[in-house]
Formats: structure tokens, sequence, C-alpha cells
């Protein structure tokens, strides 16, 4: 798939992608609103607070289908998500590591499946990036949530059962995005992960901090 052809199909997602990222800040803006109403209504009755909650469930929930929705648009435009990634990370993600400090990331491989003793699959990681000493773990998401961070964190160990780890000294887990909440965003950041959007245009731009200090996975 030709970068220019991958700016394309970017391009058709913008304006669906404009209105999630809206309808997300919107949804962020109402837990918080609702939090605090919360709190100032607690000496009011339950009956109250009820209705504050279920308001806000509904809202989210609204929002929950609106992401399900642009998944499976993107997955009808783009066909070969992996194909995507791999394309863009080619040079998109490797010029965004360079920003703190992470190069000569020259080798790269996609779809590698880590096995067990006995030849079964425990993993197929998205995207893998090399150089020297330093491992990068690139996973790719249509919409991140909670819970992907979690699983990429969770899932990013196995990663020394491959013999790319072999003689690693730091390794570090990336994650390439379309939408996510920005708690979302947070929290993988606090993790110590790097979290990479990509925008309507086909650019990356990392949401970390310019201090930030990624995890570094191998065991001292």
């Amino acid at each position: 798939m030709e970068f220019e052809q991958i700016k394309n199909i970017l391009s058709e997602l913008a304006i669906s992608q404009k209105e999630l990222t809206e309808k997300m800040k919107e949804t962020d803006e109402q837990m918080k609103r609702s939090s605090e109403d919360l709190k100032a209504r607690m000496n009011q009755t339950d009956e109250q607070m009820r209705r504050s909650s279920e308001d806000l469930k509904a809202r989210m929930s609204q929002t929950d289908e609106q992401m399900r929705r642009t998944d499976k648009k993107l997955e009808s435009l783009i066909g070969n998500w992996d194909s995507l990634i791999e394309n863009l990370s080619e040079v998109g993600v490797v010029e965004e590591l360079e920003r703190f400090g992470i190069t000569g990331l020259r080798e790269s491989l996609s779809n590698l499946k880590v096995k067990d003793g006995d030849g079964r699959v425990l993993k197929e990681f998205d995207y893998i990036l090399i150089n020297s000493d330093v491992l990068v773990v690139v996973e790719a998401k249509t919409t991140l949530r909670t819970q992907d961070v979690e699983k990429h964190i969770n899932d990013l160990p196995l990663i020394f059962k491959s013999k790319v780890a072999k003689d690693i000294r730091k390794v570090y887990g990336v994650i390439v995005y379309l939408n996510a909440h920005d708690q979302t965003i947070k929290y993988a950041e606090r993790e110590g992960i790097f979290v990479i959007k990509i925008s309507g245009e086909g650019i990356l731009k990392t949401q970390n901090q310019l201090n930030f200090m990624p995890y570094n996975f191998v065991k001292s």
C-alpha cells in the first residue's frame, strides 16, 4: 500500500473522526460535571443522584456506540489495518520516537508470532522496531480503550520468549491509534507507554509529554 493511498484513506475518515473526537470531549466534560454535581448533591435525595448517574451512563453508552460504528467504518475503508500501520511505522513512528532520544531503529518486523514450547501461538505482535540494544513493540488500535492499554502491558513480557529479544537491554511499548478518551491517554502515559495518534491526514503525533520517561520492560 502506497503512503499516498494511506493518506487518501485517512482523509476520508477525517470528518467522522472529528465528530467522534468532539463527542468524546463532550462525554469527558459531562463526566467531570456529573462528578462535581454528585458531590454537590450528597445531601439531596438518592433519587436525584440516581438520575444523574443514569444520565452519565447513557451519554457514555452513546459515545461507545459511535466508537464501534467508527471502528467498522475504518475496517471497511482500510481493509488491512496491519498493512496500514506497517507503512506508517516505517517513517512516522520512528521519527516520533527520535524526539525522545530513541534512535537507530532500522530493523522492523510485522506480525511477529510468539509461541510456547509446544508451538502454540501465545501472542502476535503487530509491529516490532529494533536497533542494536533497543526493541520497541508497537500495537495498533482504531479506537484505544483503557483495557487495550492494560492488555498491551500484560502481553509485552511475552516478547522475551522470542529470539528477537536476545541481548536487548531496553524494551518499550508503543500504541498507535486513531481515537481515544483523554483519560486513556493519561493512563497509558502513567504506565510508561508511548501513545501516538494518527490524524485524518496521515500525520503521526506523540501524545506524551516531552519529559516522558518510558517504562523499560527488561527485568533489572
